[in-house]
């Protein structure tokens, strides 16, 4: 608590200043006359007004607080904490200018910033900085004052919350003031005429409280009509009887005590009675015990009665606010949110029947009814619920609440009519729940049992917890949205790796014991040439057909999801490995087949690998890298298909990640070589070396390329290995050329590689420096190959910037090609598969007799595709005129080794056959 300024002292109305003056009401008259018909500025301070001023300190945490009274000249200081005077004058008081606001506190969080009072000396000398007034204000509405707090030190504004109690403060200290000028003229009269008439017209015209005359015997000798409401029973039947049976029985007893300390020690005595009404309710009431004397020496006590439904209602709605706002920021569900609102209303209409609708465009479920839910739910389309209908002739708008004052009524629409009588209820209020762009969120409607008077403040309390409602609704659909953009891909729609992970622990934790699920990896074949040959909006236009057709293709209980990129996953959360299969085959159909996008048309298919929980693992992470593991061996052994992870896929793995700490090692260089073959005519005589990179694993010798150049991809190294491959081959061509000037360097490339853009730059470049016009050695295109125009268009500009270049294609005798594609590229040589000449110098005649006839209509159609036809893998000299008498009139092979010049050989990694 912060220490108490110095008190204004009786020199202040002498001293010379320069203050603002607060400017006199407007009613100042009927507000002096107000003032002075309290009778409240001669009086001494009682223990109410200082319970008060005491509460109003802690209240606002302040050492200082007061009942300021203004009359025409001075300010009047009662109930004063934390200082001792008792007036100063009008025209330096901070409740001057308080009383020119009756409707709201005048708040003040630094008087010595303020215009109005850092002049003042109260200010300048006495160090007041912290000002709160609330005007204590008359039922008639003038301001006879305030209830302050005052302090040394600077304050923030208090709340609106703050403020209200203050509010509720000044309306008791009114209410006590007045309720003190009717029991001092009680007094009085009783004194002067005795018990009669005019005590019973005093106590008949006094403000809205009940009061209650109570004898020694604690019965009830007189009250009037306010009494009586308040009691919930007739005034005849509360004549005489024990004032113990108003209260709740367990009350009993320390209502006696109260009404007998009173008429003892005279004492007077506040309490809170918790009154039992004819109609069941239990009341609530302030009730303040004063012991008053006739003037024949007979002696009551007068007990007066406030209800504080009101005052409960408020607080229990305080309560609820911030228990609304709490789900609110706790995330809780929609349901929570609006079971919380019917609750509120419930704690405002404890008789009635509520009801909460929520409403989505022109559909409305019931999520919220006090009692009787079914019969509510049935009748829901016939219930006035639509706040902008008027069922009846008299139903009207209020504030923003239609009101139905009876549905009985004949003009009442009969459904609506029906549907009440069968509910028994008789009037309504609805209240729309206001949401962004003039939308409705739902509705809010409080049913009475019978024809209810409508209160401003009823109604008030159903728009404030309509809006409370649609703060809560606004906010809950916002996070919904926002968790269903943190969990779902924007593309596709479908769950995100985040939400999978989570529905895949789920699964994993009610997976029953004996029981598998699946998870299956699936990855677009091919998808990068489609990004890069028709842009990224066909890719996207790619993955939405995808992910429509993998849904298709599953279960409702099955979850299809995107990782990112041309990555889908599917869960299997029940199911085997035939199951598994089954489905991986039914989602390898689904998405396998030509599309047409953006007016071209291009082949999809998927590679598709598969894990099961628990054999692979236990945990998402375990089983998307068993399933990764998988797909990449569908992908090594063709594409377009399904695998399930196993041993040797786990062994793959393992080593592709010994690689890639090679690669990322840097120790990769020392196992790469150049591999060659000379290549020779009918005379012997070298036409061209071929030149190929070869992988060398110190732990398993030569390894295949396009392995190798998968990891270094995969690792970032992609550039590198190959920019170390390529030196490797200028160097072996420049080797060459010093040896061997007529002879031309042949490189073997990955056809996949032509496609790239930087890599054709580099390989343009290095080729350019060669004394003579170099042969490239691609692969032949096979039937199943989508990517014609691409390799052409490639193949095109390769040739375009190298004059003279040669194309040569190898594995004639492999798979089945693309005729029409490999005429298409016009290729100087073919060469035909090496495996095939095998077996043409076998011992045996049968097995020469079938190499001759599978590779005779082979040279025939290699001659039909290119001018020169190479037999490649020639190792023995037996082979070699074999393959010539078939019509092979160039060779290569290991038995053509030592036709390289020397300087070349120092060069190479010999013996193999590099394509």
């Amino acid at each position: 608590m912060p220490q108490a300024p110095p008190r204004p002292s009786g020199q202040t109305e002498s001293c010379a200043v320069s203050v603002l003056a607060p400017p006199t009401p407007a009613n100042e008259n009927a507000r002096l006359q107000a003032l002075h018909a309290l009778d409240a500025l001669e009086t001494a301070d009682e223990p109410v007004f200082n319970a008060l001023t005491r509460l109003v300190a802690r209240l606002l945490d302040v050492p200082t607080a007061f009942i300021s009274l203004i009359d025409e000249n001075r300010q009047w200081f009662r109930a004063c904490v934390g200082f001792g005077e008792q007036s100063g004058p009008r025209e330096l008081s901070f409740c001057g200018h308080a009383i020119l606001d009756p409707a709201r506190a005048t708040v003040v969080p630094d008087a010595s910033r303020d215009p109005r009072f850092r002049d003042n000396p109260y200010v300048a000398r006495d160090g007041i900085r912290f000002y709160v007034g609330m005007p204590l204000v008359t039922e008639e509405g003038y301001a006879l004052g305030t209830l302050c707090a005052v302090d040394a030190t600077p304050h923030p504004a208090p709340d609106e919350e703050t403020l209200a109690r203050l509010a509720d403060l000044a309306r008791l200290t009114v209410e006590h003031l007045r309720v003190r000028l009717v029991t001092r003229r009680l007094r009085a009269m009783e004194a002067e005429r005795g018990r009669g008439r005019d005590l019973i017209d005093v106590v008949y015209h006094a403000a809205d409280m009940g009061f209650l005359m109570i004898d020694h015997e604690h019965r009830v000798v007189d009250l009037n009509p306010r009494a009586a409401e308040i009691c919930g029973r007739g005034v005849e039947a509360l004549m005489g009887i024990p004032a113990l049976e108003l209260a709740a029985r367990h009350q009993a007893s320390e209502v006696r005590a109260t009404l007998d300390r009173v008429f003892a020690r005279g004492d007077r005595h506040s309490d809170v009675w918790l009154l039992h009404r004819d109609d069941g309710r239990v009341l609530p009431a302030q009730v303040v015990n004063e012991l008053i004397e006739l003037d024949d020496g007979e002696r009551f006590v007068l007990a007066t009665l406030s209800d504080l439904t009101d005052e409960q209602r408020r607080s229990r709605l305080t309560e609820d606010r911030a228990r609304i706002m709490e789900l609110v920021l706790r995330h809780a569900p929609m349901t929570a949110l609006l079971d919380q609102v019917g609750i509120t209303l419930c704690h405002q209409h404890p008789e009635a029947l509520v009801v909460v609708v929520r409403s989505s465009g022109a559909t409305h479920s019931l999520e919220y009814a006090s009692e009787r839910e079914e019969d509510i739910a049935a009748l829901l389309p016939r219930l006035p619920l639509d706040p902008r209908q008027r069922p009846c002739h008299d139903s009207l708008r209020l504030n923003g609440v239609m009101v139905h004052p009876d549905l009985y009524a004949d003009d009442c629409e009969a459904a609506s009519r029906e549907a009440a009588r069968h509910l028994g209820v008789r009037s309504a209020w609805a209240f729309a729940i206001p949401g962004g762009n003039d939308e409705t969120l739902g509705t809010l409607a409080v049913f009475h049992r019978d024809v209810q008077r409508t209160e401003p403040g009823d109604l008030e309390a159903l728009r404030e917890v309509g809006g409370l409602a649609a703060l809560a609704m606004e906010r809950r659909r916002l996070l919904d949205e926002l968790s269903h953009r943190a969990n779902t891909d924007a593309l596709t729609g479908l769950p995100n790796r985040s939400l999978l992970q989570q529905r895949v622990g789920q699964a994993l934790h009610a997976l029953p014991e004996g029981e598998t699920a699946a998870l299956l990896l699936i990855d677009l074949d091919n998808f990068k040439l489609v990004n890069d040959a028709l842009g990224h909006d066909a890719g996207d236009e790619l993955l939405v057909q995808v992910a429509e057709s993998l849904q298709r293709a599953v279960r409702p209980a099955d979850t299809v999801a995107r990782l990112g990129g041309d990555e889908f996953v599917v869960l299997l959360p029940r199911g085997g490995r035939e199951a598994a299969a089954r489905v991986a085959e039914k989602l390898r159909q689904a998405v396998t087949r030509e599309v047409a996008l953006q007016q071209e048309w291009t082949q999809v298919s998927p590679s598709i690998g598969i894990a099961m929980a628990p054999e692979h693992g236990e945990h998402f992470g375990d089983l998307l890298r068993a399933a990764d593991a998988a797909m990449y061996s569908v992908k090594a052994s063709g594409r377009n298909g399904h695998a399930f992870h196993d041993e040797q896929i786990r062994d793959a793995v393992q080593e592709a990640f010994r690689l890639s700490r090679d690669i990322r090692g840097g120790e990769l260089a020392s196992q790469l070589v150049v591999a060659g073959e000379a290549r020779v005519n009918s005379a012997g005589e070298l036409l061209a070396a071929q030149l190929g990179v070869r992988w060398l694993d110190p732990e398993h010798g030569l390894r295949d390329t396009a392995e190798l150049l998968n990891q270094a991809s995969r690792n970032g190294a992609l550039e590198a290995v190959e920019s170390f491959g390529l030196a490797a081959l200028a160097e072996c061509s420049a080797a060459l050329a010093r040896s061997a000037p007529t002879a031309r360097p042949v490189y073997v490339i990955t056809r996949g590689r032509i496609w790239d853009e930087r890599f054709r730059e580099r390989l343009v470049a290095d080729l350019q420096c060669l004394p003579c016009p170099p042969e490239l050695q691609l692969s032949l295109p096979g039937k199943a190959n989508r990517d014609g125009i691409a390799l052409l268009d490639a193949v095109a500009r390769l040739r375009e910037a190298i004059p003279g270049l040669r194309l040569s294609l190898g594995g004639l005798g492999g798979d089945q090609p693309s005729l029409g594609l490999v005429q298409a590229l016009e290729p100087d040589a073919i060469v035909i598969d090496g495996s095939l000449f095998a077996e043409l110098d076998a011992d045996d005649a049968g097995r020469r007799e079938a190499a001759h006839a599978l590779l005779q209509p082979l040279v025939a159609l290699g001659r039909a595709l290119a001018p020169e036809i190479v037999a490649d893998g020639i190792a023995r000299p037996g082979q070699w005129a074999a393959a010539q008498q078939i019509g092979c009139d160039t060779g290569q092979g290991p038995l053509f080794a030592d036709r390289l010049p020397e300087a070349l050989r120092a060069l190479l990694h010999l013996h193999d056959d590099p394509a």
